[in-house]
Formats: structure tokens, C-alpha cells, sequence
């Protein structure tokens, strides 16, 4: 999102944020002042909580307890970056934010050095018949093999190439050139 994007957002605004919110992680609790910004709220919670500051920014994450309704459950729901500007306008004073960090996500795996195993080879292909066939006449379609262990409703992703003739008719109506 731009930052005049931003600014139009904060300068949207009608009321005006609380003086002091609190920030609450890991069992503890500090006041701050609100930021404007999402990035700088979340800048606000790594100095209010040494241990975050080794955290990607990115995992962590700003909420709010809500009432859903007439129901008496609070349930926690995530600010979003693009929200942030308007649903500070909502707090009350000493308002909590609950911070929390999301997990780290897993390292791609990797390429194997060895040969390919099954699952991560391409798909399988047939090849017809016609060794005189340009790419052109290939019709790609569906396989579908003629087994009892599959189910109706597996879609097996393996496809297979079909060469057709010059001037022949496909099952789908197409004419190969």
C-alpha cells in the first residue's frame, strides 16, 4: 500500500486515538502511547519487550479481544496492517493489545542431489505411435488409469500426450493441421 494511501487513512480519521493503550505479551503488561502506523506499533512493542527484538517484524502480530454481537465470549481478532490507522480510533483509553508471535515459517527442503524419488518426479507421459507427428498435432488429455484402488472422486494429475494424424478429428472436435 502507498504511503499516500496511508495518510489519507489517518487523515480519515474523526476520533482521535487514546492517549495511553496497553500492550500485553508473555504475561506482562506496558502503557504506550498508540502509534499512527502499524509498522511503527509494532516497532513500539520490540522496544516495550526486549525479547522481541530478535523477531522478524513480520511475525508479529497485534489483536484485540471483541464481542461478537450479544454474546458474552470475548474472542480474539488480529489488527491488520491496512487497519490499524482506523481501529486505533475504536479504543478506549488503556485499551489492551495483545501481542503474539507467529510461528517461523519451515526452510524450503533442499534439492536432492541423488536421482528423484516418485513424488517428486514430472508426470508420467505416453507417447504415441507416430514418429512423424509434429508438436502441432499433440493433444494433451487427461489420463486417467484403470485402477479399483483409486477412488471416483481422485483426480489423478498425470497427463499423457495423444498424436493425432494430420486432417484427423480429436474426441474434443479439433482438427489436427
Amino acid at each position: 500500500m502507498s504511503s499516500s494511501h496511508n495518510a489519507s487513512i489517518t487523515s480519515a480519521r474523526l476520533p482521535n486515538p487514546p492517549d495511553l493503550i496497553t500492550y500485553s505479551y508473555a504475561s506482562r503488561m506496558v502503557y504506550v502511547t498508540p502509534e499512527d502506523t502499524y509498522d511503527n506499533a509494532i516497532e513500539s512493542a520490540r522496544d516495550s519487550f526486549p525479547e522481541l527484538c530478535d523477531v522478524d517484524r513480520g511475525r508479529i502480530r497485534l489483536a484485540v479481544r471483541v464481542s461478537l454481537g450479544d454474546q458474552n465470549e470475548r474472542k480474539l481478532a488480529e489488527i491488520g496492517r491496512r487497519a490499524w490507522p482506523l481501529v486505533i480510533t475504536t479504543f478506549t483509553r488503556f485499551a489492551v493489545v495483545e501481542i503474539s508471535v507467529a510461528s517461523a515459517p519451515r526452510p524450503a527442503a533442499a534439492p536432492s542431489t541423488s536421482s528423484r524419488d516418485s513424488a517428486s518426479a514430472p508426470p508420467a507421459y505416453e507417447v504415441g505411435t507416430h514418429s512423424n507427428v509434429n508438436a502441432s498435432e499433440a493433444e494433451l488429455v487427461p489420463y486417467r488409469p484403470q485402477s479399483s484402488r483409486l477412488q471416483p472422486h481422485t483426480q489423478d494429475l498425470t497427463r499423457h500426450v495423444r498424436f493425432l494424424p494430420s486432417g484427423t478429428v480429436s474426441s474434443r472436435g479439433r482438427v489436427a493441421a
